[in-house]
């Protein structure tokens, strides 16, 4: 079994929205706290991936240790945010109001001449907390100059008046602000998109000094392909990935939730068993799968593998495999037959890069190269660098394409 490096005695399972302080795993992978230094370093990270492995978690506990601080930190959930304006809005209004930054704002926007009336009154109402909706269209047509005149601002502000910004579901954030758009208002939209993400890259900048953690599920090098939103825009921050946790520390995970609801007559091994059977030692997977038992009085581990196909396993292709079906959909079918080719080359082994990328641009499809496998590594199919080779992000996946009975 190992030994685990972090201890909880009890732990109340949570599953299907993110978690923090005592709900929070500590042996999650990566630590928090590595997070929590870099973001007080004042350097950036970006943390991608598949859905319900733990990346809202991270931030969330992140900007919880982070709030304990000197600095303001401001997190947003971006995923029903469809405007720019809105987006502008949620920022000011998370500001706190003793904020020097955000003082510094009405005082500009009182004294300023170069905005209209119409404009410098809706903004007035936003920066008071009185705008009922943020789709102002006068506050729209601005919110370009408005995004950067806060940069300035916030340049300007001491060290300790600049906040933290977290942004989870930037990329959902995007998609939804592009879906919005008419047809015909799409490439707008795309060109409104990119400076708003060169905006925030700026206030990321020496220049201006807002560290920002940002984070999702949908693949910024999809959006890329698909719309033209240019992922340079957030090449600048440190990648984070969530990662599947040591045995040890997904055993001890599920010992602390078992302890938290004391079930009567459970075997003794019912931790290592239910790690025995999960693809994946993910914090979202295991909650997940202790939810569907944790109410049963009685439990050996003769019945925890008879309940496990119908009570668990088909859950987790609800919860996590149909994403892998939903996105292998958006490659054009020269590109899911070459994927299909490196997956099946997987299931035996970890491959060389040179291997894999020979497999994924044979002669007949030799338009196909790294651009691929980069895509299907953003995707979280496969884990891929130069020195460690090529291999499936997790048993979540290995165990999607083999299929349920392998």
């Amino acid at each position: 079994m190992g030994d685990h490096k972090f201890t909880m005695d009890k732990l109340t399972p949570r599953f299907g929205t993110h978690i923090t302080g005592p709900y929070y795993w500590p042996g999650a992978v990566p630590s928090v706290h590595d997070v929590v230094a870099i973001l007080q370093r004042g350097e950036s990270i970006k943390c991608f991936g598949l859905r319900r492995i733990g990346k809202s978690s991270l931030l969330a506990e992140a900007a919880r240790l982070l709030a304990q601080g000197d600095r303001p930190v401001i997190r947003l959930d971006l995923q029903r945010i469809a405007t720019i304006p809105a987006l502008l809005q949620n920022i000011i209004h998370a500001l706190p109001h003793k904020s020097g930054v955000l003082h510094s704002m009405t005082k500009w926007f009182s004294e300023t001449t170069t905005l209209p009336s119409q404009v410098k009154a809706a903004l007035g109402a936003l920066l008071a907390q009185q705008l009922a909706s943020s789709d102002n269209e006068d506050i729209d047509r601005y919110a370009d100059r408005l995004f950067d005149e806060t940069g300035r601002l916030l340049a300007a502000a001491s060290p300790n008046d600049r906040p933290i910004l977290i942004l989870d579901e930037l990329p959902m954030f995007c998609e939804n602000v592009l879906n919005a758009a008419p047809a015909e208002r799409r490439p707008q939209a795309v060109t409104r998109l990119n400076t708003l993400l060169a905006t925030l890259r700026n206030w990321r900048s020496i220049d201006i000094g807002v560290p920002m953690a940002i984070g999702g599920s949908v693949s910024m090098l999809w959006l890329q392909r698909q719309y033209g939103i240019l992922i340079d825009n957030v090449n600048d921050c440190a990648s984070i990935v969530v990662e599947p946790m040591p045995r040890a520390e997904a055993e001890a995970m599920v010992r602390a939730m078992i302890a938290s609801v004391a079930p009567p007559q459970w075997a003794p091994d019912i931790a290592e068993r239910l790690c025995d059977l999960v693809p994946a030692f993910y914090t979202g997977v295991l909650q997940y799968a202790f939810q569907q038992i944790r109410g049963l009085p009685a439990l050996t581990t003769a019945e925890l593998d008879a309940l496990y196909p119908d009570r668990i396993a088909d859950g987790l292709d609800e919860n996590y495999y149909v994403q892998f079906n939903r996105r292998l959909a958006r490659y054009a079918a020269a590109e899911r037959r070459a994927a299909n080719r490196l997956f099946e080359e997987l299931l035996a082994a970890a491959l060389t890069m040179p291997a894999a990328l020979a497999i994924l641009a044979p002669a007949d499809d030799a338009w196909i190269d790294r651009e691929l496998l980069d895509r299907l590594a953003d995707d979280g199919f496969v884990h891929a660098t130069r020195h460690g080779g090529v291999r499936f992000s997790s048993g979540l996946v290995r165990v999607w394409f083999a299929g349920p009975n392998a």
